[in-house]
């Protein structure tokens, strides 16, 4: 979510990340988790 902080060992233990195209993305909580899956293009920082 824009201007949420996220912690990266935060959210490898959490399970919060995802992979795509090759770049591993960090989630801030488990609502952003089903929005990026469904969508991630959407969500990828470029």
């Amino acid at each position: 979510m824009p201007g949420s902080m996220v912690v990266k060992e935060e959210a490898e233990a959490a399970g919060l990340t995802r992979e795509y195209e090759g770049q591993t993305y960090y989630l801030c909580c488990d609502a952003c988790v089903p929005m990026f899956d469904a969508d991630p293009k959407k969500y990828a920082v470029v």
